[in-house]
């Protein structure tokens, strides 16, 4: 408390994807090492006051984590065999003193480093929190006001990015709103992921929930595949979670599902500039 130039600044040296989340996650994978041993230079309490971290809330975020995990096993989205549950059994039951951490198989962790899929992950989760670069600022997808980034944002001051997805929006002053926990995100994520989709083929555009976010298509060629992987994501997400433990078999037809995953993970994965407004 008081010291949030100190707590800014802290925030700044583990800054990740143009994004406030994934800055903070940074800051609790750091943590997570320093636990586990991996960094000897520092103590947890050293770590945590020197970053003005609570070691309290993360210990509380991974019990959280650790929560949602095993809810995502149960449900058969996430597919873990025996030793796997075992040692995620393991992680969960343990004092505020760890020194055990559960990490996912890399045979279902394949783009947690993907900078930009994540950040799609999270405009997709938290549409229509949308910010789009308006002028010299900002305007709201989910209302068309203009608004602010929170000056304690990573974005503040972002002059690359078109697109931010946000968590929440605080008022600053009486008469000005800022969003907060802001994140990068490119605009075919937004075309792929968000909202309902209306592909207007003559004037090749692409028009998201009844005009709030227009895209041009220059070609006709990009306008009929962004069509048809958008059309295949949405098949193949309903799929997923409608039949998990099926959806995750070694079936053939699951197989060629799984490479137009592949295909979706490689699109996303790359950071371009898609004209919008």
């Amino acid at each position: 408390m008081g010291n949030h130039r100190e707590a800014d600044s802290a925030k700044l040296g583990f800054k990740k994807g143009d994004s406030d989340l994934q800055t903070i996650y940074n800051a609790y994978c750091a943590w997570r090492r320093i636990c586990s041993g991996l960094s000897q230079n520092l103590t947890e309490n050293q770590f945590c006051q020197r970053n003005s971290l609570s070691s309290r809330t993360l210990n509380v975020i991974e019990d959280l984590k650790g929560q949602l995990i095993t809810c995502i096993v149960d449900t058969g989205i996430l597919p873990l065999n025996r030793d796997e549950k075992q040692a995620l059994a393991r992680s969960r039951f343990q004092s505020f003193r760890r020194k055990y951490f559960f990490t996912l198989p890399t045979s279902v962790d394949a783009y947690s480093e993907n900078e930009n899929i994540i950040n799609s992950v999270i405009a997709a989760g938290f549409y229509p929190k949308l910010l789009v670069r308006d002028g010299p600022g900002w305007r709201n997808i989910a209302n068309n006001h203009t608004i602010q980034i929170h000056p304690g944002s990573v974005n503040r001051g972002n002059g690359v990015s078109t697109w931010l997805s946000y968590y929440g929006v605080m008022q600053s002053n009486v008469r000005f709103y800022a969003a907060h926990e802001t994140s990068h995100v490119e605009g075919l994520a937004v075309a792929l992921l968000c909202g309902d989709v209306d592909f207007k083929v003559f004037a090749g555009m692409l028009v998201v929930d009844g005009h709030r976010i227009k895209f041009s298509l220059g070609g006709w060629k990009g306008f009929l595949a962004l069509k048809i992987l958008r059309g295949r994501l949405e098949r193949l997400s309903e799929k997923a979670f409608r039949d998990p433990e099926g959806f995750n078999s070694g079936r053939e037809s699951v197989g060629a599902e799984k490479e137009w995953m592949e295909i979706v993970g490689e699109v996303l994965g790359v950071r371009r500039k898609v004209t919008g407004g």
